[in-house]
């Protein structure tokens, strides 16, 4: 599939992996901008039932939304950061759905604040 995207997000210093995928059709110039910076590292920072990882990127809204499902990947507008839900929730400002995980998303439920993260195709 061309919209698809498989990556892998790696806890780094444990060496687990947690896979996904992008999705371009969700919000096309998000994905594209994301694609073209992969790898990217970064340390992770949990906010109630989301983990962020900033990316740098600025981007604005793209078939935004206020609300996110478990399990989905999103581009945090507010935060230029890349954010993984962990539940159900409300997100504190809009984001932009670009992805989901598919695979050990529990993982991430006790990663502890500055724990670095890299992000990389699969």
């Amino acid at each position: 599939m061309l919209n698809i995207f498989p990556i892998q997000i790696t806890i780094i210093g444990k060496e687990e992996i947690i896979e996904g995928q992008l999705v371009r059709t969700n919000a096309p110039r998000t994905v594209e901008k994301i694609l073209t910076k992969l790898p990217i590292t970064g340390r992770a920072a949990k906010q109630g039932n989301q983990v962020n990882l900033t990316i740098g990127i600025n981007m604005g809204k793209e078939k935004a939304t206020k609300l996110a499902k478990k399990g989905e990947i999103g581009y945090w507008i507010m935060g230029d950061a890349i954010s993984i839900f962990l539940e159900d929730t409300e997100p504190y400002g809009e984001i932009n759905v670009i992805g989901n995980i598919t695979l050990n998303l529990e993982k991430l439920k006790d990663l502890r604040l500055g724990t670095s993260l890299k992000l990389d195709r699969k």
